[in-house]
């Protein structure tokens, strides 16, 4: 066709499956950073949140109450604050939004170690539920992404998290109760035994731990700064599709203007948009399913079903042992999602990939007895009078591990899904993201009662 005045003269680049668009780095790296140091200060308290709970003194009856309690009040305010953080995104845009509500919520999350009351504990824990990461950056993922390259950068995004968790556990265990280890007299540590762990988020330390000094930095404070330098405001900036998306944000998709849409107005036209009631649905069940059968059945009942002794029906495996296979697990899933999620959902397609991973989940249950059976058999009088040793129980929990790690893949497929219906409407991402957390912590509220009970 010959070139016209309208004619564009530079060609914008076309990417498909077989060549899809390159990763943002540039802004991708403060995203991940972000998410990880969410995923450190919020795992950062629980190495110690029973014996800080249990230091304040309170019935020994209600030491697991206030620390479920606490933990639950974080969610309910996480899930309030959704809404807020969804329109203040669209209002002042992502990246203010993202810096500065990290910087108070890391205050927050600082100010909980230096409790003398229950109250105080659980309050604190809980206005950490005040920071927007849930929801804005999962938003700007959303945007920088390309259709053909949303798979891969959200199979990097998902391991971020636990990334993060590695970190929090590490740090936690660590920095609790350092009295004994500085070798200053420092009064406050010793009136404050749990609040090094918290104030690490905010601030300098100079302490010296045994022979060796180190200077325990702020990590919010370092995430803030390189997130402010290195985001942008990509609000409605999805790449190579700026103009697209925009032109199909017409007044015929919400009925008036989006300048004029107030919040309520675009949570209404969220529910309109084709196929994403289904995808929340699917992401509901599938988050209820993960949380039962893979967070707290293996992250929580795990431990409990490898330390019990074999002839209770447990594995009999040293804690040592214990630490060393959920650590493994989990760099096993940082190491392989990032490649082996995208690859099934080229190969697959979406549909057949989540079906694949979340399919897994049945046989890993039926994996455990099997595991208790196989671990009888290095017992005397079964098998070979117990010559088979602990091999067919190494072999059960490599296969269990595994098949864990891969139906885990089922999260990023989840977010691929839900936000794969949203293209043509970028001016509801932020409120879709908000609405999106909320309903996940519904079904996270409601798989955890389903283990208590």
């Amino acid at each position: 066709m010959p070139p016209s005045q309208s004619t564009p003269l530079l060609r914008q680049p076309s990417y498909t499956a077989s060549s899809p668009a390159p990763l943002p780095w540039p802004l991708l790296l403060p995203i991940l950073l972000l998410r990880m140091a969410d995923a450190a200060t919020y795992m950062l308290i629980f190495p110690f949140i029973t014996s800080y709970i249990t230091s304040l003194h309170p019935p020994p009856t209600l030491i697991g109450f206030y620390t479920g309690l606490a933990e639950g009040c974080l969610m309910a305010v996480e899930a309030v604050c959704a809404v807020g953080w969804g329109w203040a995104g669209d209002r002042w845009g992502r990246k203010k939004c993202l810096v500065w509500g990290v910087a108070v919520a890391g205050t927050f999350g600082a100010v909980a170690g230096f409790g003398k009351s229950v109250g105080w504990v659980i309050f604190w824990r809980a206005m950490y539920g005040f920071t927007p990461t849930g929801v804005l950056t999962k938003t700007v993922v959303v945007e920088i992404a390309h259709p053909t390259n949303r798979a891969r950068i959200f199979s990097i995004y998902s391991p971020a998290f636990s990334v993060g968790i590695i970190i929090g556990s590490l740090l936690g265990g660590e920095l609790a109760g350092p009295a004994r280890r500085v070798g200053q007299d420092w009064a406050w540590l010793q009136v404050y035994p749990d609040a090094l762990a918290g104030d690490r988020e905010w601030g300098f330390v100079s302490a010296k731990f045994g022979e060796r000094r180190r200077l325990i930095g702020d990590r919010t404070m370092v995430v803030c700064v390189v997130a402010w330098s290195m985001l942008e405001e990509v609000s409605f900036r999805a790449a190579g599709v700026i103009e697209h998306s925009r032109k199909c944000q017409t007044k015929k998709d919400h009925g008036k203007d989006d300048e004029d849409e107030t919040p309520v107005n675009k949570y209404k036209a969220i529910w309109r948009v084709p196929h994403f009631v289904h995808a929340v649905t699917i992401f509901c069940c599938n988050k209820s399913t993960h949380n039962l059968a893979g967070t707290f059945a293996f992250e929580g009942l795990f431990t409990i079903y490898t330390y019990t002794p074999i002839p209770l029906g447990g594995l009999g495996l040293p804690i040592r042992t214990i630490g060393l296979i959920s650590s493994l697990s989990s760099l096993l899933y940082i190491l392989v999602s990032p490649v082996l999620s995208p690859w099934l959902e080229a190969r697959y397609g979406l549909k057949k990939s989540m079906l694949l991973t979340t399919g897994t989940m049945p046989l890993e249950a039926l994996i455990v007895p099997v595991a208790q059976y196989a671990a009888t058999l290095c017992l005397p009088g079964r098998g070979r009078g117990g010559g088979w040793g602990r091999a067919p129980t190494w072999v059960m929990l490599v296969i269990q591990v595994g098949m864990k790690n891969f139906h885990c893949m089922a999260w990023p497929q989840n977010d691929h899904l839900i936000y794969s219906v949203l293209d043509g409407y970028p001016r509801l991402v932020g409120s879709a993201s908000a609405v999106v957390l909320i309903a996940g912590s519904r079904s996270q509220a409601s798989a955890s009662r389903c283990i208590c009970q």
